[in-house]
């Protein structure tokens, strides 16, 4: 059984270590206080957290030069979460049959966000890598067909809008920004509590984690005392930091030290 103290997370431009001020045993979740099991909206937040770095750093790995932005919309006023999600699939489903039977674009892959409008229909935020030359008529087909298909959907039809990365100004920097704000968003929406409001493909790449075990000399730590012995024991160079800070673990109170390191 693996156990570690130092959480070190690779990305293209920089490397993030979180450091733990009691060791991490894997295979084991820690214990919940009763309070916090009890309070909702804190379990909501860091979740929401948690969802918006995985997305950035996915975006930060994936979708770095060409990407294109997709919209689909339904007709129907739709607010059932788990109705629209399964529609969801079955279209993402429909999608990568209709790219690999045209055999010119087969490695789809995507992050989606829902939300929902003004009127209260769900409607959802895609980033993923559909080439300029895809049919949109096509798109627009397949995208009918899977609400036409579904008999708990009553207004037929919906919309989709795509938009390519050289139209427009988002970059792997502020396009995490973009999705992510859907979910900040859906946040305050008791609808949304403890529903599937975002998607990731499976063949997207993933952040390089590894987990280390250190044994630090002063137990009191504090942030320069950290850098210090990350720079001895891990040969950090401490000259490319970007930024670094520290929070309070929701779940043990203890102090986690955050730190972002340029890399070469």
């Amino acid at each position: 059984m693996e156990q570690y103290n130092v959480v070190e997370i690779t990305l293209p431009k920089k490397t993030i270590y979180r450091v733990h001020q009691n060791n991490i045993f894997s295979g084991f979740k820690i214990e919940y206080r009763e309070s916090q099991k009890k309070n909702t909206i804190e379990s909501r937040r860091r979740s929401n957290s948690r969802a918006k770095k995985r997305i950035q750093d996915l975006i930060n790995l994936n979708f770095t030069n060409d990407f294109s932005f997709l919209t689909l919309t339904y007709r129907e006023n739709l607010m059932n979460i788990e109705l629209s999600n399964k529609v969801f699939t079955s279209f993402i489903r429909r999608l990568k049959y209709y790219l690999k039977q045209k055999k010119t674009f087969t490695n789809f892959k995507y992050i989606a966000v829902l939300e929902n409008q003004k009127r209260g229909s769900i409607h959802y935020h895609i980033i993923c890598n559909l080439p300029k030359y895809i049919n949109f008529k096509d798109l627009i087909k397949i995208w009918n067909k899977t609400i036409k298909q579904n008999k708990n959907i009553k207004t037929k039809g919906g919309s989709v809008k795509i938009k390519f990365s050289e139209d427009s100004h988002y970059n792997s920097e502020n396009l995490g920004f973009y999705l992510t704000k859907y979910l900040t968003k859906n946040f305050n929406n008791p609808l949304f509590c403890g529903k599937k409001l975002y998607f990731c493909s499976k063949n997207l790449k993933k952040p390089i984690r590894k987990n280390h075990l250190i044994d630090f000399k002063n137990k009191d730590l504090e942030i320069e005392n950290v850098i210090k012995e990350l720079e001895e024991k891990l040969l950090i160079d401490t000259t490319k930091i970007l930024k670094y800070n520290s929070y309070i673990n929701p779940y043990t109170n203890k102090e986690i030290f955050f730190l972002e390191i340029k890399n070469n």
